[in-house]
């Protein structure tokens, strides 16, 4: 008998272990994490519903939000992300918490390596399409991906394997989205505490957690909203009861409770800024030191030259992190090449000049024309030669290489932690293999083209068998 129940609890956990990651990868919910998370929530701040940081982490406040936004759009208000809500998120007829139609929608990105409700529309729509034949369970593989190519080149869209906005709207346009139901919004029964409420540092729960958003929501700094009472709780409540003429002691009882959720509680004071005091007297001024921005320089110059660049359009907006990395290199080249500077990708004081100067010429996207019969071959822009990561190198652009090997597949997406080790250095390599390149887990500038190309290929995966 004994036997009989332990081989009975092996199956459950083993049925479990098999069903669950399917079930997460069909929502999004409280405790997700990942870069379609970081997509939702940017939409819900588009649309008034999300203020806090956009940071990819399914929280209490993103929960919140959802929830909201549930509401207002006559869905079942449940803080969970499938397939309905998800559609109707990102579609242009979503209401705003003002009750608008922005009309202008944040799109969604799907690639290899991506997972929720959108990754699930996507396969059921290419499927009923006759292009997937896979389950539709929410995980963008390498057959999502080969089907995702086919229905691109069908549709005379751009191949890439990637659901960007074109591909998502060509899919998307014949769905049709749930009416609305508007429904009264019930007011919820305000919490009246009894004489014994008393929370404290250590305390933990809702009513925590319900305190925290009230602080926040006053100006007060009490960090996550997590129902944990700690020490920044305890600091912000004790702000709170200085400025609202209570007994300051940091704990919150029937008083403080009701005077936070009162009519009139007082917010925290915004601070007046310091005056600054010039000295009467000032040193003498050293000379300044020859202006030279180059590859792996970092600061607010490299910030203000990749700003100055993107405006002229030589360079994208998400590359603006005042580091001086390879695509900063390569916009610098196009520039002084456009503007008949000396082209070395190093911006010294002609270089700079030049760039802020009201005769910059801007970047210039030239009109597709026939080429001559015997028109050569063009070459690529020559690449810096000191440009190479490899084995045990730190830094951004490390950082940047785990991330797209990651979402191709080649790596774990914790493994990105911007340092080049062994597990980086045998992604590098498996994709070199896969891309037709020398496989030697060095990334020189032929790596790194191909690993940004549309035409990278994403990590091969094992055909189940049937």
């Amino acid at each position: 008998m004994k036997k009989r129940i332990i081989a009975g609890m092996i199956c459950v956990l083993m049925l479990v272990s098999v069903l669950l990651p399917g079930m997460l990868a069909e929502t999004l919910r409280y405790g997700a994490e990942s870069s379609q998370v970081n997509q939702a929530q940017s939409r819900l701040a588009q649309l008034g519903y999300y203020k806090d940081k956009v940071d990819g982490k399914f929280g209490y406040s993103t929960y919140v939000a959802v929830k909201a936004f549930q509401a207002k759009n006559g869905l079942k208000a449940d803080g969970i992300i499938g397939e309905v809500t998800n559609l109707v998120l990102f579609s242009a007829d979503a209401i705003s918490n003002t009750g608008t139609k922005p009309g202008v929608t944040l799109y969604q990105r799907i690639a290899h390596g991506s997972e929720g409700p959108a990754v699930k529309t996507v396969q059921g729509l290419l499927r009923n399409q006759g292009y997937y034949t896979d389950d539709v369970e929410g995980k963008f593989g390498y057959a999502t991906y080969l089907a995702v190519v086919r229905y691109q080149f069908d549709k005379g869209l751009k191949v890439d394997g990637v659901v960007g906005p074109q591909t998502w709207n060509f899919l998307t346009a014949g769905v049709v989205l749930p009416t609305p139901v508007v429904t009264a919004t019930p007011k919820p029964t305000p919490f009246v505490p009894g004489p014994t409420l008393r929370l404290q540092l250590n305390s933990t729960g809702n009513l925590v957690r319900q305190l925290q958003q009230k602080l926040k929501d006053l100006g007060y700094k009490v960090g996550d909203v997590d129902g944990k009472f700690g020490y920044i709780t305890y600091l912000a409540v004790r702000e709170f009861q200085k400025n609202n003429g209570l007994k300051v002691d940091g704990i919150v009882g029937p008083d403080t409770w009701n005077k936070m959720f009162g009519a009139a509680p007082n917010p925290a004071p915004t601070p007046t800024p310091t005056p600054v005091v010039l000295p009467t007297d000032s040193p003498a001024p050293t000379e300044p030191k020859p202006l030279r921005l180059q590859l792996n320089d970092k600061g607010a110059q490299v910030g203000q030259l990749q700003t100055r660049l993107f405006n002229l359009g030589y360079l994208k907006n998400n590359v603006i992190d005042s580091i001086f990395g390879y695509e900063t290199y390569l916009a610098v080249r196009a520039f002084q090449k456009n503007n008949g500077l000396k082209v070395d990708g190093i911006v010294g004081p002609d270089a700079w000049t030049k760039l802020f100067d009201a005769s910059a010429l801007p970047a210039v996207t030239p009109k597709p024309s026939a080429p001559p019969a015997s028109s050569p071959t063009p070459t690529a822009a020559p690449s810096p030669t000191e440009f190479r990561l490899q084995y045990e190198d730190k830094g951004t652009d490390v950082g940047k290489l785990q991330t797209r090997l990651a979402a191709l597949g080649y790596m774990r997406a914790d493994q990105v932690d911007s340092t080049f080790g062994y597990g980086t250095y045998e992604a590098v390599k498996a994709f070199q293999k896969v891309n037709g390149l020398q496989a030697d887990g060095i990334v020189g500038p032929k790596t790194w083209e191909k690993l940004f190309a549309a035409s990278a290929l994403p990590k091969p995966t094992a055909t189940p068998k049937p």
